[in-house]
């Protein structure tokens, strides 16, 4: 995950993590979802230990329903040798990227689908 957040800073994406956004005294909860409603995307990363996270399941919920109300797109990455097979039912209709065989393959097709999922929500809303 850090190199996933270096690369993601390093080619200026902006984007909100509880390790990095959060404040001594901020509420979690409210925290959590207030950064989830305000981003433009979820990007979920899937390991063996996130799929079974009541907090990532928590937050999978809320992005779910900003996605099926058309305000969130969600992007499932695979991570840590989790094998497609492994994916939580409720993202298996989501097209995936896997970071774990090839870090550098996987990541240019992440940052090329954020960029046009960025562009389509611009274009959309200047209609």
């Amino acid at each position: 995950m850090d190199s996933l957040t270096a690369r993601l800073e390093g080619d200026n994406i902006n984007y909100w993590r509880d390790e990095k956004d959060l404040l001594i005294g901020d509420v979690i909860e409210r925290a959590v979802s207030k950064g989830i409603q305000q981003a433009r995307l979820f990007l979920i990363v899937l390991t063996p230990t996130s799929i079974e996270s009541r907090w990532v399941r928590r937050e999978l919920d809320e992005a779910a329903f900003e996605e099926a109300e058309g305000r969130k797109v969600i992007l499932p990455v695979l991570a840590k040798d989790l094998r497609p097979t492994k994916i939580p039912d409720r993202l298996r209709r989501f097209r995936y990227v896997d970071i774990g065989p090839s870090f550098e393959r996987g990541y240019i097709q992440l940052i090329a689908s954020i960029r046009a999922h960025l562009r389509r929500q611009l274009q959309s809303q200047a209609r």
